[in-house]
């Protein structure tokens, strides 16, 4: 009887990890996404920045502002 009562303990532990593992891997790609714009951006002239409404100093904040709304 200790084995079957048990068993939901074990399905919820498994949920609870899937969670985590899906946060986790969630942040990794948000952060990868950030780095990737930032990466891109810093690539660009300054006049290509100014064309944007960019400048070289906001690439960071606007990077996370734009992957917040995604």
């Amino acid at each position: 009887m200790a084995v079957i009562s048990d068993l939901p303990n074990t399905i919820n532990i498994r949920q609870q990890f899937a969670k985590k593992i899906k946060i986790i891997l969630e942040n990794y790609f948000r952060a990868r996404s950030i780095a990737l714009t930032i990466k891109e951006l810093n690539k660009l002239s300054d006049r290509d920045l100014a064309d944007l409404g960019i400048h070289r100093s906001e690439i960071t904040s606007k990077a996370r502002l734009a992957n917040k709304k995604i």
